[in-house]
């Protein structure tokens, strides 16, 4: 949180389009929610999400490719990883 950074753009009315959007989407969420079945169909749809996240998680972690990490710094081939003595 920067307030001195200068900004591109101002959103205009700020925050009732936020608002607005959230209000949006949760009647998209909870509208199926009132159809008889509709609290099945959205576990259903939660655990597809759940096992997507865990099929993901342990993907990367058995390609040694975690994803939460900070990219780790490139090493220039060269010299530099040669052992002394060799040419």
């Amino acid at each position: 949180y920067r307030p001195e950074a200068p900004r591109p753009f101002r959103m205009w009315l700020y925050p009732l389009p936020a608002l607005f959007a959230l209000c949006g989407w949760l009647g998209v969420f909870v509208t199926p929610a009132l159809q008889p079945k509709g609290w099945q169909y959205m576990a259903y749809a939660f655990g597809t999400i759940v096992l997507g996240f865990a099929a993901y998680l342990i993907l990367a972690w058995r390609k040694r490719d975690w994803p939460f990490l900070p990219p780790a710094p490139e090493v220039p081939p060269g010299p530099a990883l040669e052992p002394e003595g060799t040419f």
